[in-house]
């Protein structure tokens, strides 16, 4: 007769459990627990002028923890061209990076369908142009490529409205 030994029973004994379990467990609610961190910044132009007093640099003092509800880091662009209360053209541009749902593939991207009913009121509204970009590692959304999320979107359009 042949007996099939548990060598494993002799490894591991309680207390090494003991040690090992809270290892274990601590190292998943590090995992786990950790938010997302991207850039909460933006720059905005008035006929390709910098607008220095309502643009927010984007380094080190600009980043922010994501809500556990925010999967991704945007990147938006959006320009489009209005008449001023002189009747000159304006072009507004704004760029903008933030904490965002990631859209779903397929869909209208809801940034700029928001950002569009928002300028779309302003006199002599055209060409309106609204890109986004999602990006899942920390402070991915830095740089030139473009992301915005709504609220950045509307705050474009709300400080340049009035100038305009």
């Amino acid at each position: 007769h042949y007996y099939i030994t548990n060598n494993l029973r002799n490894k591991f004994t309680e207390s090494d459990m003991k040690v090992i379990l809270p290892i274990v467990m601590m190292s998943l609610l590090a995992m786990c627990g950790e938010a997302l961190q991207c850039y909460n910044c933006a720059e905005f132009k008035l006929n390709g002028k910098v607008d220095d007093n309502r643009s927010t640099a984007c380094d080190n003092s600009s980043t922010s923890t994501c809500s556990a509800t925010q999967n991704a880091c945007e990147t938006a662009k959006i320009s489009y061209t209005t008449t001023t209360i002189g009747k000159e053209s304006a072009k507004v541009e704004g760029k903008a990076h933030s904490c965002s749902v990631k859209a779903a593939k397929g869909t209208e991207n809801a940034v700029c369908k928001a950002a569009r009913g928002i300028a779309e009121n302003l006199p002599g509204f055209k060409s309106f142009k609204c890109t986004t970009k999602y990006c899942d590692k920390d402070l991915c959304n830095a740089g030139n490529i473009a992301q915005i999320s709504f609220f950045m979107i509307a705050a474009i359009v709300a400080l340049f409205g009035p100038f305009l």
